[in-house]
């Protein structure tokens, strides 16, 4: 297609006609139709026009090879942009008024191409096509192509005066609706993320994009979707109608209940992916559901079950059914893409709307975001909808971990661990209250201190205001800037390493020091001791979350992780006599007066578990010597392998040592890494790596192994067979690096989880009441001392997946869990 600007009035129009460079769009009648956003820097910097397409720059790159992984190819598809100049200098996405005077030329496009379906790529071209926002609400339904849009407002004469004032009698601007009527209203479109937001999140969202992608490859090629909840009817139904679905063996339940906590409103139940039924919590239905899920040949599904479990408890049922959480289960099958999106995207991507969007042969529509738009307001056909959406998700989930041999760890393990997790929260931990009223009025005091001398110093300036200190620091008193991040993620910070590293390189400056103190009370007062006070049940219990997926290596997320290990000789981080951070596991108590705390605690567990996996023969051998100090023995090699200064350093200093390149050898550090986790110079860093690569050559093999199964297999799974995928990215300099560190990591990481796992089940059916879990500590509260030696005897099992390794515990018994753990 010619540029048509000059012969098209409403191009004159619009903002970009002036500056911006014409990318002419791609057509390929009867293909898929790939509508994009604006013009990047790569599609117009071609001198030749000739030259230009849409999505030809790194974001083209990316798009082709999501088409290839879907089995769609960019030689088949129409392209062109709905924007269609760029912008030099600068990427915009196209407001309003943009997509208004460019919908000629759009239009044109599909009516040239005949699109059999459209792939809107990025949220204007998903507004642009549909008038829906939220690319991530909608992304991956099927959905079409709309006869006419709003996409924004913009001001217009429409025959108004002023009728009084300045302006009288002059034409009035009144603000409109941008209107846009589209070609080929009816044809399927598949929303997806757009390629430069893979790039930019590393790939990690790939894997979503290419299923949305495969199903528009199925509409292109005719290919039948499949349907769930058809046979679910709107409304309620009756309460016996409740009697069949009593006798199958397997149900999915889905509870809704109010805002905010509140009463159980609904209960969904559905016995396959067509069926389900949406009832009132009457008494009738919660005695029949309490009888089926009494029984333990029974299986309850539900998508983040924990939630369900805690309303079904409020109902008065007691679960003592199997549990199958598709929640999880997904996160277990690819732990991948939940990382995606930031903190919030964990759950997001793992959301059951997302999960069926990933099932590219669903015809999906995403439900969810239909009901919270009100466009479909039917509360218990959503219900029946979620009960059917999680039972086809259930049943390929499944399907998929046992093809690759991971179902039986998953519910054998992961799944009753879920129940004693929920137990354990429910149960809660006993507070000292007296010790943290304590607590919490003398850091009140400190931190009224703190702020005097900080006031004093720096007037008028807030501690919280981030930004205003660092506009004062770097830019009107011009301190050192400090970053964190790299790439396009890198800004300035003024966190507490920032702080710390000002501090050192302008010691004149005073109130730094008092900055980072008043901080750092702060965040004990508000974040750890005035958080425990406002969550105290009215038993004197603190109720930790746990979250069986919320790491990327398969660890437990716990907010007990928090708690600092004790130590005796502890300090203060930054120096503040008298504040507790160090010291408030001194608050957990026992149950009641007569029991005592009792900690159990693994040691060096992840150095034991990569010696094993990486056959390290005389490092396997060296842990059975109850006399082996691995920091020490590591440390002494160091010094006499490298001298000069190391050779000098005590025999504390030399443990200090070798603990910090033990640390870098389990996370395949390489000597830029070495350099600032040992402060060291480039030279000495070179020289320590190489010094670790020699004592340790069976790691480094397997370091070279794991590398070479990420980038011919895309993943790592550790001995029980859980998985960590490892999508390729493209660095600064546009080459694919595998993230092979990371990937190292993870198999300790993950394998030490397993180990605990397989303790707390042990210590579950032993009958012993488990209080917390963190790092790769149990705690329990009981009255004899005897069942200390039972926790032991639990934690201290054979490990058939390391070749019948048993791992050591560390006991101690106390009053408190700081007691416990000094007595260890």
């Amino acid at each position: 297609m010619k540029d048509p600007r000059k012969k098209r009035p409403k191009c004159r129009q619009c903002p970009r006609f002036k500056e911006g460079v014409y990318v002419p769009p791609k057509i390929i009648p009867g293909g898929p139709l790939i509508i994009a956003e604006s013009p990047g820097q790569s599609e117009i910097a071609p001198v030749d026009p000739a030259d230009r397409e849409p999505l030809i720059g790194p974001s083209g790159a990316v798009l082709n090879r999501l088409l290839d992984k879907a089995g769609l190819h960019r030689s088949g598809c129409s392209l062109v942009n709905t924007a269609q100049c760029g912008l030099p200098g600068r990427d915009e996405v196209p407001d309003a008024l943009t997509m208004e005077c460019c919908a000629g030329i759009v239009n044109e496009v599909m009516r040239k191409a005949k699109p059999t379906v459209v792939i809107a790529a990025g949220g204007a071209s998903l507004l642009r096509l549909t008038g829906l926002p939220k690319i991530t609400e909608w992304m991956g339904s099927v959905l079409e192509v709309a006869q006419s849009v709003v996409v924004g407002s913009k001001k217009a004469h429409l025959g108004a005066v002023y009728k009084s004032g300045k302006k009288k009698g002059q034409p009035k601007l009144e603000k409109v609706d941008v209107v846009i009527v589209n070609e080929a209203a009816g044809t399927p479109v598949i929303p997806v993320l757009h390629p430069a937001s893979v790039l930019y999140e590393r790939f990690r969202t790939a894997p979503i994009v290419i299923e949305h992608l495969r199903r528009a490859r199925m509409i292109h090629e005719g290919e039948p979707l499949v349907s769930v909840a058809d046979a679910a009817e709107p409304g309620f139904d009756k309460v016996s109608d409740i009697e069949p679905y009593m006798r199958a063996d397997t149900l999915v339940l889905d509870i809704e209940a109010g805002r905010d906590g509140g009463p159980v409103t609904i209960i969904g139940l559905a016995r396959d992916a067509h069926h389900a039924i949406a009832i009132h919590p009457s008494q009738t239905a919660i005695r029949a559901l309490k009888e089926w899920c009494a029984d333990p040949s029974h299986t309850l599904i539900a998508h983040n079950a924990t939630y369900d479990m805690g309303k079904l408890e409020e109902l008065g049922i007691d679960v003592r059914c199997a549990v199958w959480d598709t929640f999880h289960a997904v996160q277990y099958e690819r732990p991948d893409i939940r990382s995606a999106g930031g903190a919030e995207g964990w759950n997001r991507f793992a959301a059951l709307d997302v999960v069926a969007s990933r099932l590219s042969e669903l015809d999906y529509v995403n439900w969810k975001q239909r009901f919270r738009e009100a466009l479909d307001p039917d509360e218990p056909l959503y219900c029946k909808r979620d009960c059917c959406v999680t039972w086809y998700v259930y049943e390929r989930i499944r399907e998929k971990l046992k093809k690759t041999g991971r179902l039986k760890h998953f519910e054998s393990t992961l799944m009753p661990l879920l129940k004693i997790l929920h137990g354990m929260k429910k149960r809660g931990v006993r507070i000292d209250t007296e010790a943290l009223d304590r607590m919490i009025r003398a850091h009140r005091n400190m931190s009224k201190r703190l702020w005097a001398v900080w006031e004093e110093e720096m007037p008028g300036i807030n501690v919280t205001q981030t930004k205003r200190l660092m506009d004062y620091y770097y830019d009107e008193v011009g301190l050192k800037v400090q970053y964190t991040g790299r790439g396009k993620k890198r800004r300035r910070t003024l966190d507490r390493d920032a702080i710390e590293k000002l501090a050192e390189l302008y010691p004149e400056r005073r109130e730094l020091a008092a900055l980072r103190s008043v901080r750092h009370v702060d965040k004990v007062l508000n974040t750890y001791l005035m958080r425990i006070a406002d969550g105290l049940d009215g038993d004197n219990r603190f109720h930790f979350e746990y979250n069986l997926s919320g790491t990327w290596t398969g660890r437990l997320s716990s907010d007990a992780q928090q708690f600092p290990r004790p130590d005796a000789n502890a300090a203060c981080p930054v120096g503040v006599q008298g504040c507790a951070c160090t010291s408030l596991r001194k608050l957990i108590v026992a149950d009641t007066p007569g029991d005592r705390v009792i900690a159990a605690d693994y040691s060096q567990i992840e150095a034991i578990i990569t010696a094993i996996v990486a056959n390290e023969e005389w490092l396997v051998e060296s842990f059975q010597r109850p006399d082996f100090d691995y920091h020490t023995e590591t440390g002494e090699f160091l010094a006499e392998r490298i001298g000069g200064e190391f050779a000098k350093l005590s025999a504390k200093e030399r443990r200090t040592l070798g603990k910090r390149a033990n640390h870098a050898t389990n996370y395949q550090m390489s000597w830029p890494g070495i350099m600032k986790h040992f402060g060291c110079d480039k030279q000495t860093a070179i020289e320590i790596e190489q010094a670790i690569h020699d004592l340790r050559p069976a790691t480094v093999s397997w370091w070279k192994e794991v590398e070479r199964q990420i980038r011919t297999k895309g993943y790592v799974a550790n001995p029980w067979g859980r998985r960590a995928y490892f999508v390729p990215y493209q660095d600064s300099r546009g080459g694919w690096k595998y993230d092979t560190p990371k990937a190292v990591a993870f198999i300790p990481q993950s394998s030490a989880f397993e180990v605990i796992a397989g303790a707390m089940i042990r210590a579950h059916e032993a009958g012993l009441s488990l209080m917390i879990q963190a790092h790769d500590e149990l705690v329990i509260s009981e009255e004899y001392e005897d069942d200390a030696d039972i926790l032991k005897e639990c934690m201290e099992y054979a490990v058939e997946e390391l070749g019948g390794w048993r791992f050591k515990a560390d006991i101690g018994v106390g009053k408190t869990w700081w007691d416990a753990k000094l007595d260890s």
